[in-house]
């Protein structure tokens, strides 16, 4: 029995660890909820222009480098980086980032080989 009283304890002390305190206020809840919703509007604007760079590079005119181009994306402000190994490479993949719906600001760091 006393098995029982210390396997209950500890799933008790568990589910504190997770559960939201009871005492927050809805500013805090909604600061968090806001950070979580443009984590993952930042991860749905990331995907997009991963997803388009893929497409352009395989039914697309100018092949996108989806393996050495990078994107990052901090509250809709995308980065670009990486290499492409020209600047029609470069010039694409930023035209394909600027027209993804959320992204506001695109900042081209993508190097090329002289």
């Amino acid at each position: 029995m006393k098995t029982n009283h210390s396997l209950l304890l500890l799933t008790l002390a568990g589910s504190l660890l997770v559960t939201p305190p009871l005492f927050a206020n809805e500013t805090q809840t909604g600061t968090t909820m806001n950070n979580v919703s443009q984590v993952a509007s930042d991860t749905a604007i990331t995907a997009q222009i991963k997803g388009k760079f893929i497409s352009e590079k395989l039914f697309g005119d100018v092949s996108v480098p989806v393996t050495t181009i990078t994107v990052e994306t901090n509250k809709g402000k995308v980065v670009l980086g990486g290499t492409a190994e020209n600047k029609d490479q470069k010039d694409k993949a930023y035209k394909i980032a600027s027209e993804v719906a959320g992204s506001n600001n695109v900042t081209n760091n993508i190097g090329v080989p002289k």
